[in-house]
């Protein structure tokens, strides 16, 4: 029916179609908390990502409660995790060291990320860095504002 070198040639293309295909769904109901580290919430850049359904939810406390963003062009690979929200970034699925794509196409380092055990461990643990950011916010706001006339 198919000669030996059509076959090969079948084969090949599928093989290589199979190989590009991004498996994002592996990560489904997945979550991280990422950090520099800079020892308090408010300073930290704190922000966490939940993987759903093939798409990347940004929860980023703020003075005003939890910014939440969507981020899209989710793909991964064996070691990296991709996606784009403005910033492209790769998460690397070993240490959980998320980079930032310099405007050279290079990766840099961002922050430190902690992966949650569950979706509720998760919720808790925003839940207490989004209070420890008002408290701390509302507390550098009246020193700042200390002595203003108007």
């Amino acid at each position: 029916m198919y000669s030996l070198s059509m076959k090969i040639k079948l084969l090949t293309i599928c093989l290589f179609l199979f190989s590009s295909i991004s498996w994002s769904g592996e990560i489904d109901g997945k979550s991280i908390i990422c950090s520099k580290n800079t020892g308090h919430v408010y300073h930290s850049g704190l922000t966490g990502y939940r993987f759903v359904n093939g798409k990347v939810n940004v929860d980023i406390p703020r003075e005003f409660g939890m910014a939440k963003l969507e981020a899209d062009s989710l793909r991964t690979t064996p070691n990296y995790i991709y996606w784009r929200g403005g910033l492209r970034v790769r998460l690397d699925r070993k240490t959980l060291v998320l980079d930032g794509e310099h405007s050279d196409g290079k990766y840099i380092f961002w922050m430190q990320c902690e992966a949650m055990p569950n979706i509720k461990t998760y919720n808790k643990k925003m839940k207490k860095y989004l209070q420890e950011y008002i408290k701390e916010f509302n507390r550098l706001d009246k020193i700042l504002k200390k002595g203003n006339k108007i």
